[in-house]
C-alpha cells in the first residue's frame, strides 16, 4: 500500500489511524470498501470524522491539482469538487486523493497543496477589485441555507405520521 508520510510530524495520541493511516483501518471502522470511494470523497471524509474522532473538520472545495489521464476524474474540469478533512494543526487529511492520481488506495496527509476551500474561491481570485464584496455572508450561501432549511422541514413533514 502506498502511504504518504507528512512532513509535519502527526500526534499518535491525536488521531486514531497512529502514524501509520491504514486504508482497511479506515474501511472496517466505517463499513464502505475503499472500491466504493471515487465519487463518494465527502461520505467518506464525513465517516471518518464520526467514527474515528480525528481532531479536524470536514472541507468542500475543489481540488485544483493534477488529474491522471484514465483515473476516475480524467476528463473533468480542471477544478473537480472535492471534499477532505482539515485537522486542528492545519494538515489535510483526504482518503480519497488517489481517485485523481490512479494508485492504490491510500490515505494522504499533509499540507495543502492542491485544495482550494469552498466554491467561491475562483470568484475571489478572478473577480475585479471593484466588485469585491463586502465582509459578511455571501448571497449564495445564505440561499443555499434556505434552500437546506426548506427542504429538511420537508422531509420532516414528510415523514410525520398522518
Amino acid at each position: 500500500m502506498t502511504r504518504h508520510r507528512p512532513e509535519t510530524p502527526v500526534d499518535p495520541d491525536k488521531n486514531f489511524f497512529g502514524d501509520n493511516f491504514e486504508v482497511d483501518a479506515l474501511e472496517r471502522a466505517i463499513g464502505i470498501p475503499s472500491w466504493e470511494w471515487p465519487g463518494r470523497c465527502f461520505d467518506v471524509t464525513r465517516a471518518l470524522l464520526r467514527e474515528t474522532g480525528l481532531d479536524g473538520h470536514a472541507a468542500y472545495g475543489l481540488w485544483t491539482g493534477p488529474v491522471v489521464p484514465s483515473a476516475f476524474f480524467d476528463g473533468k474540469d480542471a477544478q473537480v469538487p472535492h471534499g477532505w478533512i482539515v485537522t486542528a494543526e492545519g494538515l489535510i487529511v483526504d482518503p480519497t486523493r488517489f481517485v485523481f492520481e490512479r494508485t492504490a488506495p491510500y490515505i494522504y496527509c499533509g499540507p495543502n497543496d492542491f485544495y482550494a476551500n469552498g466554491q467561491t474561491i475562483d470568484w475571489q481570485v478572478t473577480a475585479p477589485a471593484r466588485h469585491a464584496k463586502a465582509p459578511g455572508q455571501p448571497r449564495n450561501q445564505r440561499a443555499i441555507k434556505r434552500r437546506v432549511r426548506v427542504r429538511s422541514l420537508t422531509r420532516t413533514a414528510q415523514r410525520a405520521p398522518k
